[in-house]
C-alpha cells in the first residue's frame, strides 16, 4: 500500500493479474503489520516483497530500530507466513544502500555488501533472510536493489528534492551545477 507497492498493483491491474495485496491500510486485501504480525495467506504462485521503511535524510540513523521492526522482522514475518505453502518465485525489493560504499563507478551485483547505514545494514540483513529462506525451499528468487524509485506524486527525499528546486534551491549534481 506503499508508494512503490502502490505503483506495482495499478501496473498487474491494468494487465489483468490477478493478486492479493498485504498492508497496514484498509485499501489492502489482508490487512497485517508484517513489523508485528504474521499473516494468514493463501496459496500463491509468486510474492513481490515491496513492503519496508526507506530512510529519510537527517533521520535515517534516529530510525534504527523502525528499520529493523520493519525491514528485517518484516522479512521474517512473511517468510514464516510462506513456510507451507512456499510460491515458485520471490521477488524482493531492496536498496543500493545494502552497498559499502556510497559512491563509485562500475558498482554491479557483486559488489561488497557492507553499508554503514542502519538503513542499509537493515536491507543486506532482510536480503540474507530472504535468500537464505529461497535456497532453502527451493523457491527461485530475484533481489531488486533499486536507487531512488521515482513516480506520481513521490514520499521522501525525492518529495523534499522536488520541493526544494521549486522552491529554487540550489541543486547540484556530482561533477556539474
Amino acid at each position: 500500500s506503499g508508494f512503490l507497492g502502490s505503483s506495482i498493483v495499478r501496473e498487474l491491474s491494468n494487465k489483468q493479474i490477478s493478486f492479493l495485496t498485504i498492508g497496514k491500510n484498509n485499501k489492502s486485501d489482508i490487512i497485517c503489520d508484517l513489523g508485528n504480525q504474521v499473516p494468514h495467506l493463501p496459496i500463491v504462485d509468486s510474492v513481490i516483497h515491496v513492503a519496508g521503511l526507506a530512510h529519510v535524510l537527517n533521520k535515517a540513523e534516529r530510525m534504527s530500530h523502525d528499520f529493523e521492526r520493519i525491514n528485517i522482522n518484516g522479512a521474517n514475518n512473511l517468510i514464516k507466513a510462506l513456510n507451507n505453502n512456499p510460491p515458485k518465485v520471490l521477488f524482493f525489493i531492496s536498496t543500493v544502500s545494502v552497498y559499502q560504499d556510497e559512491t563509485g563507478i562500475d558498482i554491479d551485483e557483486d559488489y561488497p555488501i557492507g553499508s554503514k547505514s542502519n538503513y542499509g545494514k537493515s536491507k543486506a540483513f532482510a536480503e540474507k533472510i530472504i535468500v537464505d529462506w529461497c535456497k532453502q525451499n527451493d523457491v527461485f528468487f530475484y533481489v531488486l536493489r533499486l536507487p531512488l524509485v521515482v513516480g506520481h506524486n513521490p514520499k521522501g527525499n525525492l518529495k523534499s528534492m522536488i520541493s526544494s528546486i521549486k522552491k529554487g534551491y540550489y541543486f547540484n549534481i556530482e561533477g556539474g551545477g
